[in-house]
């Protein structure tokens, strides 16, 4: 009898190690897996841009440099008075030093049309000075999806007015064509009516004659 209960609890306590030993590998690879997206175990500097609107963007965001996830989002401060603007700063892998210098430029971008935002760092000139942990560098205002569709509408309201005179000048064609063809005006009576074209012929020779008397 006794033999079964301890059986039964060292079943128990096996079972129940074996499930504390899954839940902190599962725990310690949820830590890793979220410091390796935020940087915690890499060495990193911070920048910061200013921009007039951040166009929804928020905290964990990446960064990117050439295209590459190479920083996050740390902190977006709103600005303290109304002719200031919204700061966004950024950790960034050290590496990055190397191609990320003083007039590199800041700009939010988006994943599609309607996708995760995220900002994009340019590469600085080659003779450009390093940035230093905490610099701020300049940025470029986000595309507006408001301004992407007025400029749409725009251009869709032009390309309409100009197929409305295409149209115009294509009926003016076809009138002008018609009476052509019936023979209406001088142009019309000089390709329909042979008469017409003659006396014309003939009045051109004679003033030409004339011109060569006098």
């Amino acid at each position: 009898m006794n033999n079964a209960v301890e059986a039964v609890l060292m079943s128990t306590a096996f079972r129940l190690g074996v499930f504390i030993v899954i839940t902190l590998l599962i725990l310690a690879g949820g830590i890793f897996w979220i410091g390796s997206k935020q940087f915690l175990f890499t060495r990193t500097y911070r920048l910061k841009a200013d921009f007039q609107n951040v166009a929804g963007i928020s905290n964990g965001a990446e960064v990117r440099v050439g295209g590459l996830h190479q920083g996050t989002v740390k902190h977006i401060e709103l600005p303290r008075r109304p002719d200031q603007k919204v700061r966004i700063e950024m950790d960034l892998k050290e590496p990055t030093r190397d191609v990320v210098k003083k007039d590199s430029l800041a700009a939010i971008r988006s994943e599609g049309l309607v996708g995760d935002k995220y900002v994009e760092i340019t590469f600085g000139s080659p003779h450009a000075a390093q940035v230093n942990d905490g610099d701020t560098i300049q940025s470029e205002p986000p595309v507006q999806m408001s301004d992407l569709v007025k400029k749409t509408d725009a251009l869709l309201q032009s390309a309409n007015g100009a197929l409305q005179t295409v149209n115009a000048t294509a009926e003016n064609m076809k009138s002008i064509t018609a009476k052509v063809n019936q023979g209406t005006g001088t142009v019309g009576a000089l390709i329909n009516d042979r008469s017409v074209y003659q006396h014309v012929n003939r009045a051109a020779a004679a003033f030409q004659e004339d011109m060569e008397a006098m």
